[in-house]
């Protein structure tokens, strides 16, 4: 599983510890919530929304997929980084 498919709030065990990415719900799919790419495309979402003078030509589409590029290429370099 990618760096961007992973949770921004891991799940915790029953003694309180992050479950790790190889545990077997991760690998199963059984993850709620949203992932470490959805989070940030929704940040740069809310930055477009709360720009007044974008909202006067705001294209849903366009910008949802420019927004999802930014996740992506944030989560990019991250891994360069690392």
């Amino acid at each position: 599983m990618k760096n961007g498919d992973m949770p921004t709030a891991p799940m915790l065990n029953e003694h309180g510890c992050p479950q790790h990415y190889s545990s077997i719900l991760v690998q199963q799919g059984q993850v709620t919530g949203l992932t470490k790419r959805e989070l940030i495309a929704a940040m740069a979402m809310q930055r477009f929304l709360a720009n007044k003078a974008h909202a006067t030509h705001f294209m849903p589409e366009h910008d949802a997929r420019y927004c999802i590029q930014i996740a992506d290429a944030l989560l990019a370099e991250l891994e360069q980084s690392a």
